[in-house]
């Protein structure tokens, strides 16, 4: 258990470590990054990444102590939801900074509950290409997470 958590929690940290770099290269025509910066960058943010890999995974860790031979029909689908809610927010992090400068918060979800304002003026190849981005880091988690999953916990 304490291994496949620990698997976990390093996955999400290379996941957002990735991000990141996806970050300063898609948006390097904005704002310039030198490798000294970038390392600080990711030096900054590695608490904030660190917290969010452990509150993402503590509810993983109950599920397994308190039921570890059902704990596989709980961490499928929570894993794949992890994945799919992580890779939307780096995602969105790195395609809104292009048009606002800045980076995403939680004001700025509030565009979620009516996208229909943030889609209308953009091609229909910008969207596809930036949801094929939501899949590549949903896939860059989930498959690692459920391959690594194993049969059965025990005590």
């Amino acid at each position: 258990m304490k291994r496949y958590l620990l698997s976990l929690f390093l996955l999400l940290l290379a996941v957002f470590a990735v991000g990141k770099g996806a970050f300063v290269l898609y948006n390097h025509d904005i704002c310039a990054v030198s490798l000294t910066d970038f390392l600080g960058i990711w030096l900054s943010g590695l608490l904030l990444d660190l917290r969010a890999a452990a509150i993402a995974l503590l509810l993983p860790a109950v599920c397994i102590w308190l039921m570890p031979r059902q704990a596989r029909w709980f961490l499928v689908p929570y894993l794949l939801l992890l994945g799919i809610v992580v890779g939307i927010i780096i995602a969105a992090d790195i395609v809104m900074y292009e048009f606002w400068e800045f980076k995403l918060c939680a004001v700025h979800l509030s565009y979620a509950a009516s996208p229909e304002g943030t889609t209308n003026s953009v091609s229909v190849g910008f969207l596809a290409t930036r949801l094929l981005m939501v899949l590549g880091f949903v896939l860059a988690f989930a498959v690692p997470a459920l391959w690594l999953l194993p049969k059965q916990f025990r005590r």
